[in-house]
């Protein structure tokens, strides 16, 4: 499999191959690590009673994100 990149200049040859590899590995850091911030984001506003995004029917938020019941 060949990669081509307009940004890096890859070559075929033996450093070109580690190269690809450093890349490959920081794309998949910068994922794993991505996915672990939203995922710690989301749990805090959750556990601070904040809302994210559409509210169901029967809740509404306060001045400051806090979900509540809509009486």
């Amino acid at each position: 499999m060949r990669v081509l990149s307009a940004r890096e200049n890859i070559t075929d040859d033996a450093s070109g191959i580690i190269l690809k590899s450093v890349l490959e590995g920081m794309a998949e850091y910068y994922s794993v690590e991505l996915a672990q911030k939203v995922r710690r984001g989301m749990t805090d506003s959750a556990l601070a009673f904040k809302a994210l995004g559409r509210l169901p029917l029967g809740y509404k938020k306060d001045a400051e994100g806090h979900i509540l019941l809509n009486e």
